[in-house]
């Protein structure tokens, strides 16, 4: 069998728009777990809430969460790798976006803080399954390096603000879009490519032996990296340009398609 190793993106690709996982993409998946493929997440969103697909898909071995900034084990807790943002260019990033019209998101040991619920954070708090607490001010607030900060706010703000922060600290921070209203900014080393290719590494599977599949500029790494970088139809043009095949999109469970036709 040519691979041996799959690592897949959630939103907007293993799930769909209802945040689930289908029936056909669950199925395939444990069939190609069952013929001792080695599959785990590859995602933005914080462990706490990846880790209840994890367990939906059981999944033990450990999954890369927010960009490849965290890798830790499901089942027994164990953190393989931390890459937080150095504290003085958190709060610096902070300081800068204040006046602009975003929400800001800081994660700090797997839990999210902001400064107060704004409509934005509320919706994504409620689409994500997760918890926002409120601490009014940031910067008096964080004391210790977070794992990533999330700005949110509109496609054209968000645009702006990469190309201003891309210009102020160019390679020193990881800056990547995960939609068109998400900037998320991390250590400049944590990224899914870095974070795949470290796992393959400790289970002995080379690269050409992966199949990574997503949709965003945040899976670009680890479709360049993976023997076969896989897009979702979903997916934007830049996006499908760069992979080696493009699959159905996540409301026809393209995840599954891969499988089938490269796996089973």
């Amino acid at each position: 069998m040519r691979f041996k190793m799959l690592a897949v993106d959630l939103d907007d690709s293993l799930l769909g728009k209802d945040k689930k996982i289908s029936k056909e993409n669950l199925e395939a998946i444990k069939t190609a777990m069952s013929k001792g493929i080695i599959v785990t997440i590859a995602t933005g969103r914080m462990f706490c809430s990846a880790e209840k697909f994890g367990r939906e898909l059981d999944i033990n071995i450990p999954l890369i969460t927010y960009n490849g900034a965290l890798i830790k084990e499901t089942i027994s807790g164990k953190i393989l790798v931390h890459k937080p943002l150095p504290l003085n260019i958190a709060k610096k990033i902070i300081e800068l976006v204040s006046s602009k019209n975003v929400a800001v998101n800081t994660y700090i040991n797997d839990k999210l803080y902001v400064e107060k619920i704004s409509e934005d954070i509320k919706n994504y708090a409620e689409t994500y399954g997760v918890e926002a607490i409120p601490v009014g001010d940031l910067l008096e607030f964080m004391q210790h390096p977070p794992t990533k900060i999330l700005l949110i706010g509109s496609n054209e703000e968000i645009n702006n603000i990469q190309s201003y922060l891309k210009g102020l600290f160019g390679e020193s921070v990881n800056l990547m879009k995960s939609q068109s209203t998400f900037l998320e900014i991390t250590h400049p080393e944590a990224n899914k490519g870095a974070a795949v290719a470290r796992l393959a590494g400790i289970y002995g599977i080379k690269r050409e032996e992966v199949i990574a599949i997503g949709d965003s500029e945040n899976d670009l790494s680890m479709i360049e990296y993976a023997g076969l970088g896989v897009a979702m139809g979903n997916a934007s043009e830049n996006i499908k340009k760069q992979a080696d095949y493009v699959t159905t999109a996540n409301e026809e469970s393209g995840v599954a398609n891969v499988i089938k036709k490269f796996i089973l």
